[in-house]
């Protein structure tokens, strides 16, 4: 309806939007789902290690849990690490996922290996609870656990499913 509206670079920019709202936007399909997801099985390829291309900066994210399956909780949270990796020209990689569902302990270890694996160079990235608790987590993590290495915490906002939509369409286009 906007007659200054220039069409072509609307419909661009559309098209970096996740699959739903763009479906949404560029044809009116208000009543548009998403079908399993925000991530289709098709948006990603499996490629061999040997295949993997020189990366720009490399990062290791994870979401920590810390409860082990038992009676109460027989399918509790994992705890995932992700390493993701930016070619020179923008392409991301997703090299290794980890995960365990395991005590703080446990978790702790696993995180440790998985640096000594991963190496020096490799940024860590996680994700600062809110309260004390997670003051408390970031800075055993920082200086104690894992100080030779670059580790940073970032507060969340948001929910999950929408601090993802950027890489889903990252994913989809």
């Amino acid at each position: 309806d906007n007659i200054n509206l220039d069409i072509e670079d609307y419909t661009e920019q559309l098209m970096e939007l996740d699959p739903v709202t763009r479906e949404m936007y560029l044809n009116g399909n208000w009543d548009v789902q998403e079908g399993g997801g925000m991530f289709q099985r098709e948006y990603f390829q499996i490629k061999h290690r040997s295949q993997i291309p020189p990366m720009v900066k490399v990062i290791r994210t994870w979401d920590v849990a810390g409860t082990k399956p038992n009676g109460k909780n027989p399918d509790p949270d994992w705890t995932v690490g992700s390493l993701v990796g930016v070619t020179e020209n923008g392409d991301i990689w997703i090299i290794d996922i980890r995960r365990i569902r395991d005590t703080p302990g446990e978790v702790e270890k696993f995180k440790k290996k998985t640096a000594l694996d991963d190496g020096p160079d490799v940024d860590i990235r996680e994700e600062l609870e809110p309260g004390s608790a997670g003051k408390f987590v970031q800075h055993y993590t920082k200086y104690t656990m894992l100080d030779e290495y670059n580790v940073s915490f970032e507060k969340s906002s948001g929910k999950k499913e929408h601090r993802a939509r950027p890489f889903a369409a990252h994913a989809a286009n």
